[in-house]
């Protein structure tokens, strides 16, 4: 009798370790219902000196606008400006000012005034290491300060922070600028250097006027945020060259992202747009004769009016290469050659093509740089 006995008390005690541990999982501490939470949508984030000022579009459902999506010009957004030694402390002043948690689950953008350093990203991303935040989120960097672009009402047919990211994303899919997340920067470390879509924030007097940078808004004034160039970062700061849409196009047909394009070409003294599908990029990197040759072969599609003669598709096709060759020479010397800046990835392909020189140079890749030529190579098809 005394083993069934003892089998019984081990099942009571086995059911109380399971009831137990259940109740310690589901109430890890104070769990807090959507009201208390406040939904972060975009946040800017500004280095004035030793500190930080984060500008927080926050979601305001009891706003009349509320029944909408995100929309600066209707009052279901709180713009929300806060300040602190490091990013962190600036959003715990936000939690403050709110009155409520801010939940950063729903974050979008992370904008970047251009004067932010970003010589240490885990220092500066801090608040974003810990979980809760997608590493997918998209950053894009201000030409002013991220709190203009996060305090730019857009007009009435426009939303905050989902039209800007919109914004980027279809510059991204035509590769009109480069795609950088917040992964992207993390995974750099110190010290690297990457490409980044940066924003301008405009305003008209409404009526077909001059536009202006940073200027407070009139009644009749009508805002909207562009996308102007993309930055370049190296070393932690923003470069004073900036990569043209046609740069940024070169820099991602280099790295095998573009899909998508168009260029202009000048044919017969007149501009004709190219339109570019189907885009693929095979890169290699080798060793010749002491010199390291980056080697990018690419292929697109081209779309040319069926009732051209060969011999004009035929000059299309040749004047789109040499517009292509043109311009993806032009991003190497700027981002390379000019910046010290390897946005094409060399770093990775020395590692992964050439190990033996990636050990030898150990700690001093970026020596390698002056020592590296492109070769690319275009096969355009015209259809």
């Amino acid at each position: 009798m005394a083993e069934p006995q003892q089998r019984h008390n081990k099942r009571i005690y086995l059911l109380l370790g399971v009831l137990m541990a259940a109740i310690m999982l589901s109430s890890p501490g104070r769990s807090l219902n959507i009201n208390e939470r406040a939904l972060v949508h975009a946040m800017g984030i500004d280095k004035h000196g030793d500190s930080y000022t984060v500008t927080l579009q926050v979601f305001k459902p009891s706003g009349s606008g509320a029944d909408t999506s995100v929309d600066v010009s209707q009052p279901n957004v709180q713009t929300v400006v806060c300040k602190g030694r490091t990013v962190s402390q600036a959003i715990d002043d936000g939690r403050a000012q709110l009155g409520r948690e801010p939940f950063l689950g729903h974050l979008q953008l992370i904008c970047l005034g251009r004067e932010t350093d970003l010589s240490h990203p885990e220092e500066l991303f801090e608040f974003a290491t810990g979980g809760g935040v997608d590493l997918g989120t998209e950053l894009c960097i201000s030409n002013t300060t991220a709190e203009d672009i996060m305090s730019t009402r857009l007009s009435y047919a426009e939303t905050s922070a989902e039209a800007i990211g919109l914004i980027i994303k279809l510059g991204e899919e035509y590769s009109r600028t480069v795609s950088c997340r917040l992964i992207d920067i993390l995974s750099l470390g110190d010290g690297g250097s990457a490409a980044i879509p940066m924003l301008t924030a405009r305003e008209t007097d409404g009526k077909g006027g001059q536009e202006s940078q940073g200027s407070q808004s009139s009644p009749e004034a009508e805002s909207t945020v562009k996308l102007t160039s993309t930055a370049i970062m190296t070393d932690g700061s923003i470069c004073r060259d900036e990569l043209t849409e046609e740069e940024a196009l070169a820099v991602d047909m280099l790295t095998g992202r573009a899909k998508k394009a168009a260029i202009v070409i000048t044919l017969e003294g007149s501009p004709v747009s190219v339109e570019l599908e189907n885009i693929s990029t095979h890169r290699s990197l080798k060793l010749e004769n002491g010199r390291l040759i980056y080697h990018a072969k690419i292929r697109a599609d081209i779309r040319t009016d069926p009732a051209d003669k060969e011999s004009r598709q035929r000059l299309i096709k040749n004047t789109a290469e040499e517009k292509l060759a043109s311009i993806c020479k032009s991003a190497e010397e700027k981002a390379l050659r000019k910046n010290g800046a390897d946005i094409f990835g060399l770093c990775r392909l020395i590692k992964h093509s050439q190990p033996k020189t990636a050990l030898a140079h150990e700690g001093s890749l970026d020596a390698l740089y002056p020592c590296t030529d492109f070769d690319t190579a275009f096969q355009l098809r015209p259809g």
